[in-house]
């Protein structure tokens, strides 16, 4: 039976650097100001609903309120839906010159609530902030929605791709690697282990998303001799990071099965 999921929009009230009206005042005279709001408003005009917001953390009052910021949106048609995944468009901004404004894909997986990020160099556009930038938002937004068919055809690939037990080991392996460059403190089985038995499957889609939420969530017990748990990745930087290289390394391990 399938699942009826309705989008539900974020309150984004609180995130101040979401409504900033200018750039923070430690930016040049070059610096172009592209307001998040602005862009909010033109997607929402398309049809798409935020529905997740981050924001960093920082700790210097010049940049509270202008700094990088995260938002997830959600078109408010779910027919293009492939399977238990709903293609989603994420915005990245800042007003304090630590980020240009990006727009890249998104899937939302509504089995777990994971939120992966699309790392194909065709579904993501970066636009500096220049003065003449706010030229180039609309274009850019627009070029990431068409994007989207090739994802949902991406998804599908994956989900028709068996893994052998010894490949599934070895994409664990290299996302660890990913997550510690130095040395993993856990071992590739503990982030391979499903969180619910819909996930105890061994294709390619279920094996990137199980490896996913074990890694952004944590709470794997280290092999180390602290025998702590490993901690929730909350940072936007690192969490973005770890999506897109997390989806970048599913689809080389497509490629190779192709």
């Amino acid at each position: 039976m399938s699942m009826i999921y309705q989008p539900q929009a974020v309150h984004l009230e609180k995130f101040r650097s979401v409504h900033a009206t200018r750039a923070a005042t430690t930016t040049s005279a070059r610096y172009g100001f592209i307001p998040t709001s602005d862009v909010i408003a033109q997607l929402e005009r398309a049809g798409f609903i935020p529905v997740r917001v981050q924001q960093a953390r920082v700790r210097l009052e010049e940049r509270q309120g202008f700094q990088k910021h995260v938002l997830r949106f959600r078109h408010r048609d779910h027919a293009a839906r492939v399977g238990d995944s709903i293609p989603e468009i994420v915005i990245i901004n800042s007003h304090d010159g630590s980020s240009a404004y990006k727009i890249m894909a998104g899937v939302y997986r509504l089995v777990c609530a994971n939120g992966l990020i699309v790392g194909s160099s065709f579904a993501e556009v970066s636009v500096r902030h220049t003065k003449n930038a706010a030229d180039d938002i609309v274009d850019a937004s627009f070029r990431v929605v068409n994007a989207l068919p090739a994802i949902q055809d991406g998804i599908q690939a994956m989900r028709d791709t068996r893994l052998e037990e010894g490949e599934r080991q070895a994409f664990a392996t290299a996302a660890l690697t990913l997550r510690y460059p130095d040395a993993a403190p856990i071992k590739p089985a503990q982030i391979l282990a499903p969180r619910r038995s819909a996930d105890d499957r061994s294709d390619l889609w279920t094996t990137l998303n199980v490896v996913q939420e074990s890694l952004i969530k944590g709470g794997q017990r280290r092999q180390d001799a602290t025998r702590h748990r490993t901690r929730k990745i909350t940072g936007v930087s690192e969490d973005v990071r770890i999506n897109r290289a997390l989806w970048t390394l599913a689809e080389e391990m497509q490629k190779l099965k192709a």
